[in-house]
């Protein structure tokens, strides 16, 4: 076949010199072939060899023109068979006329009717990802007896993960153990990290406890699902019993379900966890603690800890701030707006909820000394001021009414005007009569549209002598509005 192939060639390229040895040894060769079981010269490669080095430099088209041959010369090994199928992937081969030439060799070689040739043939096969292909030569060498062995299970669960087909995974993982078959330890982190994405606890805490030396991650990750699944009492065993190492993000979940199931006693077991493992704190850890307790004195004890490191993050303080609207202690709120520095631009909303809950508690003294400490004056005027919400900027024109604080009415009309009149209208839309005119004695330099607003909100409300107010009685001289 090497010298019928070579004697082509010479035809095309005459130039070749080895083509005429070719010629000369061509009859030799044909008796050869016609005597009996064929002799390869030392000069020739076998077919074995000569489909290798053509697949090697990548020519495909002469793997499949030797299929034939390796066919008739005998049993082909797995690693050549993957060549062939290979090749034939290449050239565009579509699947039944490759799974027909794989069953032609498996139904009539011994050799390829076993499982370690099976496997010898789908390990590298996997590599192009394609599992229909796969799933097909199982079928063929499951056609002649061949059973799947747990090297195979490894393969396909390998095969299915890459293609993030998990229910696949799951059904291998769950054959794998019903017939009784052994994984490997790669295979079994492939079938956790399978569990854990699809959220399956109990399988995932097996194939954890027969894993050595995993990350911590990991276990942080099984908690989740257990709080997810609303079943901490499965991993609270091997939590204690140091299976599952405890972390910072695992305590702050067992925390957060701890509140919002209600069960004080599972986030005292956690903190107990926490203190045995010597697992530290953070600012989510303290605000979630904070928001657990009923008990302000308890929430004393977890802002003076959080004190001690220097500094309160915004989310500690937003939790501190949620207890001190819902019990009404001004002397805790006291107590966070010491640990609050006004130079800090990431504590001006703490600044700012606490001026609302100073206004709202009947404290408006404390709630414009929060606002002095936390604007910087040059001269008497303000040279930085953080930006003001609508609903802030009216408890301190509230505070600052009922404390006969011009000056900071007048700051803030100053800096936004129609702030004033936006606010107006809110007022006037909930029939805030009273709240209207409250804007009305601050600075005077209103627009007239906050007139014709207050205005409008005494007709509406009827209450047309407060229309003949004196400021207003001015303005509509001064306007030479008449009628009403």
């Amino acid at each position: 076949c090497e010298a019928l192939e070579d004697a082509a060639s010479f035809q095309r390229s005459p130039q070749r010199a080895d083509s005429f040895e070719v010629l000369k040894r061509l009859p030799r060769l044909t008796r050869l072939i016609a005597i009996g079981p064929l002799v390869w010269p030392s000069k020739l490669q076998a077919p074995g060899e000569a489909t290798e080095a053509a697949f090697e430099q990548g020519d495909h088209r002469t793997v499949l023109r030797k299929w034939g041959t390796l066919q008739r010369a005998g049993d082909v090994p797995a690693q050549t068979l993957v060549q062939v199928v290979e090749s034939m992937q290449r050239l565009r081969k579509d699947r039944s006329f490759i799974l027909a030439e794989v069953k032609g060799l498996v139904l009539k070689s011994t050799v390829a009717q076993s499982v370690e040739y099976m496997n010898d043939l789908l390990t590298p096969l996997t590599k192009s990802l394609d599992a229909g292909l796969i799933s097909s030569l199982l079928s063929v060498f499951s056609k002649v007896g061949v059973q799947p062995d747990s090297r195979t299970y490894d393969i396909l669960i390998h095969l299915h993960f890459a293609t993030r087909s998990f229910e696949e995974v799951k059904d291998l993982a769950k054959h794998m153990r019903e017939a009784d078959l052994q994984p490997t330890q790669r295979t079994t982190l492939v079938m956790l990290k399978t569990f854990l994405q699809e959220g399956c606890l109990s399988e995932a805490l097996q194939c954890y406890s027969e894993l050595p030396d995993l990350p911590k991650h990991v276990g942080t990750q099984l908690v989740e699902i257990a709080c997810r699944d609303r079943r901490l009492h499965d991993i609270l065993p091997r939590l204690a019993s140091g299976q599952i190492p405890m972390t910072t993000d695992s305590l702050n979940l067992m925390l957060n379900e701890a509140l919002r199931s209600g069960q004080p006693e599972v986030a005292k077991k956690a903190l107990d966890l926490a203190e045995q493992q010597g697992v530290e704190k953070n600012s989510r850890t303290y605000s979630l603690l904070v928001r657990s307790e009923v008990d302000t004195t308890e929430v004393r004890k977890w802002l003076n800890e959080v004190s001690a490191t220097g500094q309160v993050d915004p989310i500690v303080s937003q939790a501190v701030l949620e207890v001190c609207t819902r019990t009404g202690d001004v002397q805790l709120a006291e107590s966070l707006a010491a640990l609050l520095k006004p130079d800090e631009n990431s504590q001006a909303p703490a600044f700012m909820a606490l001026i609302r809950f100073y206004t709202e508690a009947g404290k408006p003294e404390k709630a414009l000394e929060l606002y002095d400490s936390l604007v910087h004056k040059v001269d008497g005027k303000p040279s930085q001021r953080p930006p003001i919400d609508g609903r802030t900027k009216h408890c301190i024109l509230t505070a600052a009414s009922s404390c006969h604080r011009q000056d900071i009415a007048e700051e803030l009309h100053e800096a936004d005007p129609m702030r004033g009149v936006a606010m107006m209208r809110g007022c006037s839309k909930s029939n805030d009569l009273d709240g209207v005119l409250s804007l009305l004695d601050g600075p005077g330099k209103l627009p007239s549209t906050a007139w014709n607003i207050a205005l409008d909100t005494c007709v509406e409300n009827g209450e047309l002598e407060k229309a003949w107010m004196p400021s207003i009685h001015e303005l509509l001289h001064r306007e030479r509005l008449r009628n009403l």
